[in-house]
């Protein structure tokens, strides 16, 4: 069976200028984003503790864009290419903006972060599709929206 085409939205997408890393605000350019391996016998990365799968840099892409690693595996998951850990691949497609927030045990960090998501859902969701409860499409963002909106959930909804 031969392999689907792209979406058409796919060919259109064009990438930032430069990603910063939520993790290790590390900014680097979209082509220097590492994809994360799927093969078994790539089940080591240096710079992780523990080990993870390799991160590496691509030469080898899907007729979809996803990365082919050495072994051969397809892969999707993509990461940074100072800090190792996993990034989202849509931080190439849109501007973030990333803000730290710290402070002691029960200031409310989390109440307001989950206070932020809900406003976002409730009041900006129908301008960028992240409404809450919206089932999933065939590209992945109604998962993303899932995860999101029980995460939110939870975090108002749980008794202590």
């Amino acid at each position: 069976m031969p392999p689907s085409p792209a979406p058409p939205d796919a060919r259109d997408q064009v990438l930032v200028d430069s990603v910063t890393c939520p993790h290790c605000w590390h900014t680097f350019r979209p082509d220097e984003l590492h994809f994360i391996a799927t093969s078994a016998s790539l089940a080591f990365d240096h710079r992780l503790p523990g080990g993870g799968m390799r991160r590496f840099l691509p030469s080898q892409f899907t007729f979809m864009g996803d990365a082919v690693d050495p072994a051969g595996g397809t892969c999707t998951e993509t990461a940074c290419p100072d800090c190792h850990l996993k990034v989202p691949r849509l931080l190439t497609l849109r501007e973030t903006f990333t803000v730290s927030m710290f402070g002691g045990p029960g200031t409310g960090k989390t109440y307001l972060l989950a206070a932020m998501m809900r406003m976002l859902a409730d009041h900006l969701g129908h301008f960028a599709g992240l409404s809450r409860g919206e089932e999933g499409d065939e590209d992945g963002e109604g998962e993303k929206r899932r995860v999101a909106s029980n995460w939110s959930e939870a975090s108002f909804n749980y008794d202590r």
